[in-house]
């Protein structure tokens, strides 16, 4: 609810799975769970912080782990799951890794907007602008981005759904026109993704059957022992998809993306459609079958923590451009692009002091593209030096930011 200065018939319900916000926004705040109210307090910092019921617990983790990462994703979100116990340092098994798996040279995706009378093209829509990334075996690569900056024209461009108007996509281990054998994708909402007229065990095969026509025995045999892996059990592999929750939906989701025994997996919001507590499960399989088996994924999200505990390095795109790409902990601690700083900037924390004063947050048209520098619009530092072009600039240890001013910061 909004603060108690505000006028009764303001008042207005929010219910969140996620507890960051809660202390920004709601005065007063309740705990339920199963329809029953276990705790309300006038304000949500007891709520959360000093927790009386056990269900509260990995609320209180969760907002105490935003506030203490040092660093985060080192460390599992919730240890109060199943599988939080994880070794220490996981992540570091891939930075010897630094083959390229994938690479995107000067990408550009286009789409027509306005035809002529005579059926001409007159107006387009530019939705990658020269995209140039590297994605290296083993490791996870985090794109972060509000929306509208091409974070799901590049999924569908990954997964083959779209042709590159211009520039080059290689896959190492398949030609680029047959990515899709070699790319498999977990949707965001786990329902809307799964056929519902099927039993649980013929989507987890389905790719193969597509692409190999595998036998029924065959099939039947794989999908057991794949729900074995992501934590389903085998007797319920005849049930239709609505029969699950949303987290073991999402279990059913990955096991099918890992039947075809992909070199990608791409995670398109894979965690925004669930509670807190299953998002901690789903994110600590992910690491493990990573472990195991050596995957590759590219993880699109909004939420930060998610790529913190997740990423080996990240992404930051703007207007269909990567701005900034580096290691995770460097690009989120200590972010070189004034895009990338606005972007941390916005993320609740407990904690914040509000001042009130709004940002030029709108993010421009990608119909006519702006000149120079495509946030020079929005950017407090922006001089004359940002009417040229940006280009993508290494700097050390690997990262490479979209700015010229950073580029002079770290060569002074």
């Amino acid at each position: 609810m909004p603060g108690p200065s505000l006028k009764a018939a303001s008042l207005k319900p929010c219910c969140v799975h996620h507890a960051i916000p809660i202390p920004l926004v709601c005065w007063p705040a309740r705990l339920t769970r199963l329809n029953r109210v276990l705790r309300w307090h006038p304000f949500p910092a007891p709520c959360l912080i000093w927790p009386v019921y056990p269900q509260a617990v990995p609320f209180a983790i969760a907002v105490l782990r935003q506030e203490n990462a040092a660093p985060p994703r080192r460390a599992c979100i919730l240890p109060t799951t199943p599988r939080s116990r994880l070794p220490a340092g996981i992540h570091n098994r891939r930075r010897s890794m630094s083959d390229a798996l994938l690479t995107l040279q000067n990408v550009h995706v286009t789409f027509p907007a306005k035809k002529n009378w005579r059926g001409k093209v007159t107006e387009q829509v530019h939705a990658l602008n020269g995209l140039d990334m590297e994605v290296r075996q083993g490791e996870t690569l985090g794109i972060v981005g509000e929306s509208g900056c091409g974070k799901s024209t590049l999924a569908k461009l990954l997964m083959g759904m779209l042709s590159p108007t211009s520039g080059q996509l290689e896959l190492a281990t398949a030609p680029a026109d047959n990515r899709g054998r070699r790319m498999q994708m977990v949707f965001q909402d786990p329902l809307s993704s799964l056929d519902p007229r099927l039993p649980v065990w013929r989507i987890i095969t389905e790719p193969v059957w597509i692409q190999s026509r595998a036998s029924e025995k065959t099939r039947r045999a794989l999908a057991e022992s794949l729900a074995h892996q992501v934590g389903i059990r085998p007797e319920y592999l005849d049930r239709p998809p609505h029969a699950f929750s949303g987290g073991q939906r999402q279990r059913i989701a990955i096991a099918r993306a890992l039947s075809s025994q992909p070199d990608i997996i791409v995670l398109d919001e894979p965690t925004s459609a669930l509670d807190i507590s299953v998002q901690a499960q789903i994110l600590n399989l992910l690491v493990e079958l990573q472990k195991q088996q050596n995957l590759t994924y590219i993880l699109i999200s909004h939420n930060v923590s998610v790529v913190r505990h997740m990423s080996d390095r990240v992404a930051v795109m703007y207007l269909g451009q990567i701005v900034e790409l580096g290691e995770t902990q460097r690009v989120l601690d200590a972010p070189q692009h004034p895009y990338t700083q606005l972007l941390m900037a916005s993320v609740p924390r407990i904690g914040a002091v509000l001042d009130g004063a709004p940002l030029n947050t709108e993010l421009p048209g990608n119909r006519h593209l702006p000149t120079g520098c495509y946030f020079r619009d929005r950017c407090p530092q922006a001089t004359s030096g940002c009417e040229a072009p940006q280009l993508l600039l290494s700097q050390e240890k690997g990262s490479a930011v979209r700015c010229w001013q950073a580029q002079n910061r770290g060569q002074a």
